[in-house]
């Protein structure tokens, strides 16, 4: 029966046994559909008994021995394999009852893998080429350190050979729990719900903010770049991703050292909610300076913060006060900052 199809009537007998192996008799009755046009085709098949009816134009009946679903059969030898599952170009049900003897698509699946059928080992090759470009991406906009991309890409390696398809964005449900909460410990909304000010502030809005965060990466750099310097506008503020940064304190000996997951420049957020009457009025001042060597940062700039606050400003006028539990530090830090600015408007 299977060397009444063209493209079998050469195959090896082994091939053609593995096959036969995989055909399963499934019984239909008059008027249900075994195949329906423009869905995705799950089987193709060859009829026992009965008769069945395509809906093309002109009607088309298959009788005993004869098959339908051809294009199953063709898709390894198509660009879309295998990764986009074929749809059928017409519909079949039966006239009566009907038993077919079917292949179905994973069992398809499963010989085409087990003999390269179509190159399959190529287009997984090609496939992983075009996942990994697409996860460099996603990895570096969303704040994820590319040391996990090798445990991500395994995982889509799994799927696709599988003839699953991966969305590089969604790789969550994919990935083992402790991969998933890492990455979502990572991400930018993640990252905003730690700065103590922004802790009450509604989902939404923080998702506003999260379509203004940059991802920018330093690296060979010779010496430092600055970021900030003491006495300064606060232009930005800084989520470390990977390397670290170094923070110049005022009259303090040495620096400090920040690392991957914390973040610094806070007071942007405590001027947008202490100063919110007369914002945007004036930026406050940097108290310190901070540097970069090598490092992988999220920025989110004043003037973004700006945008999202004149969008939400009522969010931000009663939802964000400071926290019971702010460090004292950085009560300090932000009164310096907001005498520094009430200084210079007195003297000018």
């Amino acid at each position: 029966m299977l060397k009444t199809v063209p493209m079998f009537q050469a195959t090896d007998e082994a091939l053609l046994k593995a096959i036969s192996e995989r055909l399963k008799p499934v019984t239909y009755t008059d008027g249900m559909y075994i195949i329906k046009k423009d869905e995705p085709l799950q089987l193709m098949f060859f009829v026992l008994a009965g008769y069945v009816v395509t809906e093309s134009y002109p009607h088309f009946v298959v009788r005993i021995g004869e098959f339908c679903g051809q294009e199953l059969l063709d898709w390894p030898s198509t660009t879309s394999f295998p990764m986009e599952i074929p749809t059928a170009f017409e519909s079949a049900r039966a006239n009566g009852d009907v038993t077919v003897l079917a292949l179905m698509l994973e069992d398809w699946v499963s010989v085409v893998n087990r003999f390269a059928f179509g190159n399959h080992k190529r287009r997984i090759k090609l496939a992983l080429e075009k996942k990994s470009k697409e996860l460099d991406s996603w990895l570096f906009k969303s704040g994820i350190p590319s040391r996990r991309k090798n445990e991500i890409m395994e995982r889509v390696g799994q799927e696709l050979e599988e003839y699953r398809d991966v969305d590089v964005e969604n790789v969550l449900p994919i990935l083992p729990v402790e991969l998933q909460s890492y990455i979502k410990s990572c991400l930018p909304i993640t990252r905003l719900k730690k700065v103590p000010m922004l802790r009450s502030v509604d989902e939404e809005v923080l998702r506003a903010i999260c379509e203004h965060m940059k991802p920018i990466k330093y690296t060979n750099i010779s010496g430092r770049v600055y970021l900030s310097r003491d006495g300064e506008p606060l232009e930005k503020m800084i989520f470390i991703v990977e390397g670290d940064l170094g923070v110049e304190r005022r009259n303090v000996a040495g620096r400090d050292l920040l690392y991957p997951g914390d973040f610094y420049e806070e007071e942007l957020v405590h001027w947008v909610s202490v100063s919110h009457t007369s914002f945007p009025a004036r930026l406050p001042l940097s108290v310190d300076s901070a540097y970069v060597t090598n490092n992988d940062s999220i920025l989110l700039m004043a003037d973004d913060l700006k945008s999202v606050v004149s969008k939400f400003r009522l969010h931000f006028s009663k939802e964000i006060t400071l926290p019971p539990d702010t460090q004292p530090e950085l009560l300090i830090s932000f009164q310096l900052t907001m005498l520094k600015k009430n200084c210079q408007i007195e003297g000018r």
